[in-house]
């Protein structure tokens, strides 16, 4: 079973975040909050005194044209290029590129970066690479994408997720996706997961927060000890569609706003 936020239900300790009502007020936060509190402060002094605060693009996905009349939406990013792709969408950019740069497509995050491995020819987002105390970059991060399907008249009917990540020593990447009034937190996104929660939902947010503080003897390599989207060079990266390597996949299957609940009366009636 899925775990749910109630406010009487306690996640265990460093494991889940708590679904309390304790507000986003003192941090720099858009006005509409979806799930729990994020895993960091970004005005604690160690934020602060290292430049580091909440960013927000706040790009919004919301289903267009093709996307709209075959009520499906798919969403996919390429570490190695840096680049967004909406297959069902006219190609746009250069190529058959969509928006390039990760934050370009980003709701909200803090303390992340892109990396270009070169030496294990790997391209990944983790951390940023700054000194925040001797051990290096300790403090949490956080990136979100948003989803509305409110002005397309559609809900969610299946949502399916792909966020892999990469854990060294101590790191930890905690996967959420969350509605106004709902979350659920995602034990395994390294395959395709089906986020059932989700059903019935017009507009939600996808969260990745990554965190770790260990460090590996001499080396002040902290900030990568929890990667997403990892991927190596090698592998084939634009060109046919049928072979583009993504390592972050959101589709979305809608149906029109009023079924889920029209389901819902159906099935009491049967039951009843």
């Amino acid at each position: 079973m899925e775990p749910k936020g109630t406010p009487n239900f306690v996640f265990p300790p460093d494991r889940f975040p708590s679904f309390s009502s304790s507000s986003h007020d003192q941090l720099d936060a858009p006005q509409e909050e979806f799930g729990p509190p994020i895993s960091c402060d970004p005005t604690s002094r160690l934020y602060v005194d290292n430049g580091l605060k909440i960013w927000q693009p706040g790009h919004v996905f919301s289903p267009r044209g093709p996307e709209r009349d075959g009520k499906t939406m798919e969403v996919l990013y390429n570490a190695v290029d840096d680049a967004y792709l909406q297959p069902r969408l006219p190609n746009t950019g250069t190529g058959t590129t969509g928006p390039t740069r990760w934050q370009s497509c980003a709701w909200r995050y803090c303390n992340i970066a892109h990396v270009m491995e070169h030496d294990w020819k790997m391209a990944y987002l983790t951390r940023e690479n700054i000194h925040v105390t001797p051990e290096g970059n300790i403090l949490d991060g956080f990136i979100e994408y948003r989803f509305d399907l409110r002005e397309a008249g559609l809900q969610v009917k299946k949502l399916s997720l792909r966020l892999p990540c990469t854990n060294f020593r101590d790191g930890k990447v905690r996967v959420l996706v969350c509605s106004r009034e709902d979350y659920t937190v995602l034990l395994d996104t390294q395959r395709t997961t089906e986020v059932f929660r989700a059903q019935g939902w017009d507009h939600f947010i996808i969260r990745a927060e990554l965190s770790g503080k260990e460090q590996l003897g001499n080396y002040v390599t902290t900030y990568q000890n929890a990667q997403i989207f990892r991927q190596p060079f090698a592998l084939p990266q634009w060109g046919n569609q049928s072979v583009w390597n993504s390592s972050f996949h959101v589709v979305i299957e809608m149906q029109d706003a009023d079924m889920h609940n029209l389901n819902k009366g159906t099935s009491l009636r049967c039951s009843s």
